[in-house]
């Protein structure tokens, strides 16, 4: 007799296809994440409060280079390679190496320049740093070129075999470093670099027939990338600007230990970011792929059904960090860390938006509106300048987590009105 074409046997092979990706993509974030949260930790827990606010300024400048990274190299080759050629595609991922080669190296000389700019100023504490984020730039973003390419190519299995290959080499530096005395916010970036390099070279010898490094035209590539990024280059510095001031704010205010504090409440809240971020890695190329093959009006059900699956968890993470999110940082960080209760609460209001932005985001560009970025970030930035600075002034941490919140919520608004009518000039009458 024959099988059913919707057999119990048929349906959990079509789970298994579609899901398994998913899976994989979620558990590398977790991993991924996760290592970022326990490095915190042990610097937390063993260095001191203003060790992790030195610390997580040095991921603030990260970020910031990353997001260099993603708008202007990694974002427009998800768009090329899959609408270029299969013949065109090692050609594609090699510039894309050299690119991202070539910008870390750019960024760590403005990072030696800083280095020596803030020595001159008298500040002492954050030069080095920038001279150790200048040494480990060209590692973390070849690292994280081998991570995107897998993303491109829907290799989950292979992103996640990497990341959890960078996170055991990486707390087996990090403690011995620990047990030798000489681990520091300094030497902790020495820590991330030597696991990232490590690893991206693993990666470049296991799969050196991907990359065709001939008739490589960098400065061509680079004008086709700069065409296609520029927009959301121009959002990710208003988006760096938006959020990524308030440690910064706080610094000025209260010093280390007011950053510090800030920190601890922030990666607590981030604790399921390896959903939002692993929603992003799997949806940006699929996205594109639905909108190129099936039309606009398949993508937009898509993002609408995402956007609606995200709000259920978010909803529950806000309600358990009022519940639990004071005592949650004091048990991870330890006493030094107490009382920050409400502020981990007002930081965790801000997941409602971001959770519901990132499929929109992911549709402005799979709708080639790149333009929309810039826009509703430049909504946060002023909220960040009218209203965030100010509260910070006046209110301290609980002035900062609240600003965060408030800035995340502008640019939802100014991104749902953007996108629909992006939607509506796609689709046609």
């Amino acid at each position: 007799m024959d099988t059913p074409p919707f057999s119990r046997l048929s349906i959990l092979a079509r789970l298994r296809r579609h899901l398994g990706p998913a899976v994989f993509t979620l558990a590398d974030q977790a991993i991924h994440s996760g290592t970022n949260f326990l490095t915190g930790v042990v610097i937390g827990r063993f260095l001191s409060v203003g060790d992790l606010g030195v610390f997580s300024l040095g991921l603030t400048v990260v970020t910031f280079s990353l997001l260099f990274q993603d708008t202007l190299l990694a974002t427009p080759y998800t768009y090329h390679f899959h609408h270029a050629g299969v013949e065109a595609r090692p050609r594609l991922t090699a510039g894309a190496l050299v690119q991202s080669a070539l910008l870390a190296l750019g960024l760590a000389f403005v990072f030696v320049v800083l280095g020596g700019a803030v020595l001159l100023a008298g500040e002492t504490t954050l030069s080095p740093v920038f001279t150790a984020l200048a040494a480990a730039m060209p590692f973390l973003f070849v690292r994280e070129f081998f991570r995107r390419m897998f993303f491109t190519s829907f290799q989950m299995r292979a992103a996640m075999t990497l990341d959890a290959g960078v996170s055991v080499l990486q707390f087996t530096l990090l403690f011995a470093f620990l047990s030798a005395g000489v681990l520091s916010p300094v030497t902790a970036w020495l820590v991330l670099a030597g696991a990232a390099g490590g690893a991206a070279l693993v990666c470049f010898l296991l799969l050196r027939e991907r990359f065709d490094f001939r008739d490589l035209d960098i400065v061509a590539d680079t004008r086709e990338n700069l065409r296609y990024g520029r927009w959301l280059l121009l959002g990710s510095l208003c988006h760096i600007g938006s959020l990524y001031a308030f440690p910064w704010f706080l610094y000025i205010q209260q010093g280390k230990t007011g950053t510090g504090a800030f920190a601890a409440c922030m990666s607590i809240v981030n604790l399921l970011n390896p959903l939002i971020i692993g929603f992003t890695n799997f949806f940006r190329p699929k996205l594109i792929e639905v909108q190129a093959t099936q039309g606009v009006r398949a993508m937009n059900r898509m993002i609408l059904l995402s956007a609606g699956a995200l709000v259920v968890p978010v909803l529950i993470l806000v309600g358990a960090m009022g519940l639990f999110g004071g005592p949650l940082v004091t048990l991870v960080y330890g006493a030094g860390f107490s009382g920050l209760g409400p502020a981990v609460f007002l930081v965790s209001l801000s997941l409602i938006p971001t959770f519901v932005n990132a499929p929109i985001q992911l549709g402005t560009l799979a709708l080639n509106r790149p333009w929309i970025n810039p826009a509703f970030h430049a909504a946060g930035l002023a909220t960040t300048v009218l209203v965030g600075f100010p509260l910070v002034h006046h209110f301290g941490l609980v002035g900062a987590t609240g600003g965060y919140a408030l800035t995340t919520l502008s640019g939802s608004v100014v991104l749902g009105a953007l996108y629909a009518r992006a939607v509506r000039s796609a689709s046609g009458p």
